[in-house]
This record gives structure tokens, sequence and C-alpha cells, in this order.
């Protein structure tokens, strides 16, 4: 006969059960514990539950085996160990031949409240300590960009001319200027013509 875990080894810990950052730090380093919280809150939880649930309704006692195995080692370095005993026991019952879903049926729903407590825990730190900050500027930015706030006078920058308007200016300036000269020839040799018509001159 297999030796079986006692039954009474896996009990709902959710009150005893927290990630110990300043230990997990000292032993695995600040930059793995970050990315461990980041990975876990935001992507690990959420796919582990649901292949535990998936492998649970299924009766797939391997595909369970694989999935604690691999949280197993994420809540060691977490620094949880009470958890880590509770993964191995999932894992023991689940080696066993085709698994022993007797005890695997009465033991995931527990095992399933501390896998969401450490969650809950590891939410804690993310939000505290490393939730990206860009999420709560951007809204509030682009609400200011699109939708100014009411009594705002929204001005609209200076149109400074192009060089194509300053050069068409200066060449009409130009040409003005010519046409004016002219104009003032002309009427120069306008006026002798006629003083000396009048004899004048």
């Amino acid at each position: 006969m297999t030796d079986q875990p006692p039954l009474s080894a896996i009990k709902s810990r959710t009150k005893d059960i927290k990630i110990k950052p300043d230990e997990s730090k000292d032993n695995f380093g600040d930059e793995l514990f970050e990315q461990l919280i980041i990975n876990f809150v935001e992507k690990d939880y959420e796919e582990k539950k649901t292949l535990i649930e998936e492998a649970l309704q299924a009766k797939d006692n391997q595909k369970l085996y694989f999935i604690v195995h691999s949280f197993k080692t994420t809540a060691r370095m977490l620094c949880i160990e009470d958890f880590a005993q509770e993964c191995q026991e999932i894992q023991d019952y689940s080696h066993s031949g085709q698994g022993d879903w007797e005890k695997l049926d009465e033991l995931l729903p527990l095992f399933l409240q501390d896998f969401e407590a450490v969650f809950l825990d590891a939410k804690e730190i993310y939000d505290k300590d490393y939730k990206p900050q860009q999420a709560e500027i951007l809204p509030e930015f682009t609400s200011s960009l699109f939708f100014p706030p009411q009594n705002t006078v929204v001005v609209p920058p200076e149109k400074k001319p192009s060089q194509k308007s300053i050069l068409r200016e200066d060449t009409f300036d130009s040409f003005k200027s010519k046409e004016i000269r002219e104009e003032s020839e002309n009427e120069k040799k306008l006026s002798i013509f006629y003083l000396i018509k009048q004899n004048i001159l």
C-alpha cells in the first residue's frame, strides 16, 4: 500500500499565509523578488488557477502534479514555506497511480483558498511598490488634452508665414517699389515737357 500524507496536513490557513518580502530579498535579491511578484499578479495566478480547476474537473492528476510543482518553487522563493508544503502534499496525492481523487477532491478547494490568499498578499505588495504609474496618469492626460476644462480659452498657435510667402511678399514689394520709381520718373519727364511747351524753360 502506498504511503499517503495525512489528510489533516492541508487546512485553510488563509490568515497565516504571508509572503516574507525581507527574507525573500535577502535570499534571492530585490530584482528577482520584484519579478516574482509582478509575474504572479499580472499573469501566473489566473493562469495556474484556471489550469488547476480544469485538471480537477477532468481528473487529470498528471496535469495537476506539474502545475502545482511549478508553483511550489515560487512559493519557496517568496518564503511561504507553509504553502510550499501544501503544494508538496497535492503533488503526493496526484502522483500516486491514477491520483487519489477522493483526497484531492476534498483538499483542492482548501488549497485554492490558500492560493488566493497568496495572490491577495502579492497584490497588496504589487499595488504598493510595483504597479505601473502610467496607467493612472494617462487617462488624466488624455482627457485634458481632448476635453479642456470649462472656462478654458483655447488660443490657436500663432501662424508663422512660410518662406514662400515671405519671398512672394518681398518680390511684390520690390516690384511695387520699382513701379513707383518708374511712375515718379515719368511724371518728372512730363513736367519738364510741359514747362518747355509753355516756354517756361
